[in-house]
């Protein structure tokens, strides 16, 4: 009597482990996208947030703003872009801006002293770029608040 086994028997075996590895990675691959956009949004909202409060506060005595781009978003000093540029958020790879809706259009957002306000309200979209499924709205209220859109 022999043991051990065969190895159609070990094929089998290694074929039954691929597919349910290849069943499993999938779920966790987009769980993982959706992780990113969800991720990047926030900090996205909380950069816009940020240069809102800044100027609020009179740091340095100057307005601030945001500069948006496709794959990244540049927080600065100064009245227009290029200003001093404070803070650059680097979005996830595969993620990225892919819609920018803003009054007056334009790609810059920036706030008025003392109040926080701004004329460039609207919307920006993050996607995910292999699934345009997977994306966040961020709304920019006139007040210069930003948050996810519901």
């Amino acid at each position: 009597m022999k043991r051990g086994f065969s190895a159609i028997e070990l094929l089998v075996a290694i074929a039954i482990i691929a597919i349910v590895v290849a069943v499993m990675v999938v779920p966790l691959n987009n769980l993982r996208r959706r992780q990113a956009v969800n991720s990047d949004s926030e900090q996205v909202i909380s950069l816009i947030n940020e240069a809102r409060s800044r100027t609020i506060s009179a740091v340095g005595g100057a307005q601030h703003g945001v500069y948006v781009e496709a794959d990244q978003l540049t927080l600065f000093q100064g009245v227009s872009y290029p200003g001093a540029s404070i803070q650059v958020l680097d979005l996830a790879s595969g993620v990225s801006v892919s819609t920018i809706n803003l009054v007056g259009g334009g790609d810059v957002i920036i706030f008025d002293k003392i109040t926080g306000k701004t004329g460039q309200s609207g919307t920006l979209v993050i996607s995910l770029d292999a699934d345009a499924s997977q994306e966040r709205t961020v709304l920019i209220e006139s007040t210069g608040l930003a948050h996810l859109s519901s």
